[in-house]
């Protein structure tokens, strides 16, 4: 049996709403589908609940057989891959946040509920697609608050749960942590709030990405917890 990195510490992040802010791209998305089928509008408020949960989620507020929602989540992805995110869409601090925390030695990974290739390319986009090893999407495995987009992180690696920690702004990735056996931190910048998140099991909870950063730029680190 291969032995465990335990002198390696993997900082695994979710991408929309932690790392990048895709509201507005996804929101834009999701009014095309509806407006080109003859649907209804949804609110940006309800939309942004869902973010981050499957695809179908979106449009879950409609009477569409299974065929349909195929379809439309289809579309949905279409749009989303064809209209291009840039560093201006990553939340505050996020580059500073990342570039220090490599430089302090942590590996970083993508665990996200967005299919892989979407991810990549937000990420190919945003221009931080290099700072991360591996990405995983949920195309391939069963979604948070399953763990197994996490687990699949770990074992790239060979890294122990109790070497990595979770980066994330919703109670999915709270839990989906938990399952895995991590220790979640929880940013309180999306839909989630504080108390969500720590009902969730996260250990921590930031205001923002800045928040995090202003902190580890200070000595704090994941262990001082």
């Amino acid at each position: 049996m291969e032995k465990l990195e335990l002198d390696k510490k993997l900082i695994i992040f979710d991408l929309d709403g932690t790392l990048i802010n895709s509201i507005d791209q996804i929101y834009d998305a999701v009014c095309f589908v509806r407006n080109k089928n003859g649907y209804k509008y949804a609110s940006k408020e309800y939309i942004s609940l869902r973010i981050g949960l499957s695809a179908e989620e979106l449009f879950f507020d409609l009477e569409l057989n299974d065929k349909e929602i195929e379809e439309a989540v289809k579309t949905l992805r279409k749009f989303i891959y064809l209209h291009t995110l840039s560093k201006l869409d990553l939340f505050p601090y996020v580059i500073e946040l990342l570039n220090l925390l490599i430089l302090n030695g942590h590996l970083l990974a993508i665990a996200t509920n967005k299919p892989s290739e979407l991810a990549e390319k937000a990420l190919l986009d945003c221009g931080i697609r290099d700072k991360f090893m591996p990405v995983t999407g949920g195309d391939q495995l069963p979604i948070k608050p399953n763990g197994a987009i996490l687990k699949s992180c770990l074992e790239f690696h060979n890294i122990a749960p109790t070497s990595a920690r979770m980066i994330g702004d919703r109670v999915e990735d709270m839990l989906a942590a938990n399952a895995a056996g991590l220790i979640p931190y929880g940013i309180s910048q999306g839909t989630h709030t504080k108390n969500q998140l720590f009902e969730s099991g996260a250990k921590k909870v930031f205001s923002n990405i800045e928040e995090l950063y202003r902190l580890i730029e200070r000595g704090w680190s994941f262990e001082d917890l």
